[in-house]
């Protein structure tokens, strides 16, 4: 699971395979990669809070031969999913909507809620229908791009978004869009996964 700003389209598959070498991630076709967007910086990192294309982050993974990459859309993102089409259904852009993987069901809302004047944002009564729409497919996993707030402090979130998962979260939710220092929290019975400015790598239990 990925989310990390990439100003070069050529970082994600170069990074990918030198993390393979080492043994830290499952060889391409055993990897399934989540995106929670704000995969854009400006590609010399003086400009903040820019916006621009993100879909040869999306080509990259693909073409070392990642099984599937699903993911959302950030406030900083700009892609449409047409953009993908000829990756087939390795590749799902999701947002109020859900895919289906390996037994796993994936749903997905993209964008932050804002003024909708501003790019990546949404009215909140608009970003809460998305959610209600891929919640009404009862993913096991939710990706956001804005997802609700942790435990602690320390971990933001948007509290309407928490109050709208509490009742019946999935198994679990994983966003990005503002940083944890600890990426973990519990949601009821289930977990919030934050992975803003890091990789997590989630590998099966032995039996």
């Amino acid at each position: 699971m990925s989310n990390a700003g990439i100003g070069c389209p050529n970082t994600a598959s170069s990074s990918a395979t030198a993390l393979r070498r080492c043994g830290w991630i499952p060889p391409p076709e055993r990897l399934a990669v989540v995106l929670t967007g704000d995969l854009y910086c400006a590609p010399t990192a003086d400009c903040r809070g820019a916006s621009g294309e993100v879909a040869d982050v999306w080509w990259a993974l693909a073409s070392v031969g990642c099984r599937l990459i699903v993911g959302v859309a950030g406030n900083h993102d700009v892609i449409a999913g047409d953009q993908l089409a000829e990756l087939g259904p390795a590749a799902a852009l999701l947002d109020g909507d859900w895919i289906d993987h390996g037994g796993v069901r994936f749903a997905g809302v993209g964008n932050i809620v804002g003024d909708p004047r501003r790019p990546g944002r949404r009215r909140e009564q608009t970003q809460l229908a998305r959610l209600g729409a891929a919640l009404t497919g009862c993913p096991s996993v939710l990706v956001l791009h804005e997802g609700p707030p942790g435990e602690h402090l320390d971990q933001p979130g948007n509290p309407v978004i928490g109050a709208h998962l509490r009742e019946h979260p999935p198994s679990l939710t994983v966003c990005g869009h503002v940083h944890w220092e600890t990426p973990l929290a519990r949601l009821g019975a289930a977990h919030v996964l934050n992975v803003d400015g890091r990789a997590i790598v989630l590998t099966p239990q032995p039996d």
